[in-house]
């Protein structure tokens, strides 16, 4: 049956709405990106994501069309897709970004200036290390429990800086 789902829900609608079916996954991609990737600067990555989320907006759009030009459904309708279009972008950017990069990793070393946890829903472990080559001031970098309680302050750990697949440059704490 054609038009049978809708990207927005309305009240007594007997059509069913897609909205979780998409926003999950990408919140899913979202927030792996967030915890697994550490970007040398976000200034980079806002063209990529914003090209990504056009492009998935887009599609959204033309998917969702019999529904967005309906009287009263253009806002609920847009600002789905928009948000839906925005959370896919970013994901899907970073992950690809970092997933498919083939490219050689630089290994710096830097020393560990101090550590960290922050807790609340879910712990994680940070340590701040001094400024390395691309990285002008000392930051916290997000790393596992058990490097967290081997790792001292004042000792050196590795780096390894990473190209990007989409040219954004990212880096991991050699563990």
């Amino acid at each position: 049956m054609p038009h049978s789902l809708r990207i927005d829900e309305k009240q007594n609608s007997g059509y069913p709405s897609v909205v979780a079916a998409i926003l999950f996954p990408c919140l899913g991609l979202s927030l792996r990106a967030l915890f697994d990737y550490e970007l040398i600067s976000y200034a980079l990555m806002w063209p990529v994501v914003g090209a990504t989320a056009v492009g998935a907006g887009l599609l959204l759009a033309i998917g969702s069309r019999q529904f967005l030009f309906r009287p009263g459904s253009v806002a609920s309708v847009g600002g789905t897709i928009v948000l839906l279009a925005g959370v896919y972008g970013y994901g899907a950017s970073s992950v690809v970004n970092a997933v498919y990069d083939d490219s050689p990793a630089i290994e710096y070393s830097t020393q560990v200036l101090d550590k960290h946890i922050s807790s609340g829903n879910h712990t994680s472990y940070y340590l701040k290390v001094n400024a390395w080559e691309p990285v002008a001031s000392a930051e916290d970098v997000q790393v596992s429990s058990e490097y967290y309680n081997h790792v001292r302050t004042g000792q050196k750990v590795d780096i390894a800086l990473h190209n990007g697949r989409l040219g954004v440059p990212w880096f991991t704490v050699l563990e």
